[in-house]
């Protein structure tokens, strides 16, 4: 049998004070590192016989796969009386398709150990992919399903528009949102 005292005194001992560590290099201030050479890579660029124009930039350190397709429509496209509608329509893309639901496609994804993000901004929307090399085909695969065939369900359309109204309302008085809504008038 274990003897309770002798238990209590070696966790007692164990937890007692202990010696402060020594910290006195951090007293002094590191010297900078030798600058090192960067050289940014090559981009490989052609055009595919439909015309559109491609950049590859390739990396063969890692098995992972980044493919970001940039459209030529942004915010700066939206008339007046649809603002956000750029935004709004590449936040759908994410809420089903012909084939598979949100949640189907969102399973199929994290399957794939893939993503697939969709967005706006002030010049472009765009369709950014991260894969693994194995997964990339069936990553495109969803893309190209995301792209070409949505569903835009209208019980999402309004949980879209209400959170994009909001986000309206708190960016109202931000400077920040104000210039940037304001920017497409002045430089287009």
């Amino acid at each position: 049998m274990r003897n309770p005292i002798l238990i209590a005194a070696l966790l007692c001992s164990a937890c007692g004070p202990k010696a402060a560590p020594d910290t006195s290099w951090r007293k002094a201030t590191p010297e900078p590192l030798a600058p090192r050479a960067f050289q940014l890579p090559e981009a490989q660029t052609g055009a595919l016989s439909n015309g559109l124009s491609v950049s590859v930039v390739e990396n063969h350190e890692v098995p992972l796969v980044s493919v970001r397709i940039a459209f030529d429509q942004g915010g700066w496209t939206d008339s007046a009386d649809h603002i956000g509608l750029a935004s709004v329509s590449m936040d759908m893309l994410n809420e089903g398709t012909k084939k598979y639901s949100s949640l189907e496609f969102d399973s199929i994804l994290g399957s794939l150990g893939s993503n697939i993000g969709f967005g706006s901004d002030l010049d472009t929307s765009f369709v950014s992919v991260s894969s693994l090399k194995s997964n990339l085909d069936q990553t495109l695969d969803l893309a190209k399903e995301a792209v070409m065939f949505p569903t835009f369900p209208s019980n999402e359309i309004a949980r879209i528009k209400k959170q994009t109204l909001a986000a309206f309302k708190r960016d109202e008085f931000r400077a920040s949102s104000i210039a940037f809504r304001n920017i497409g008038k002045l430089l287009y």
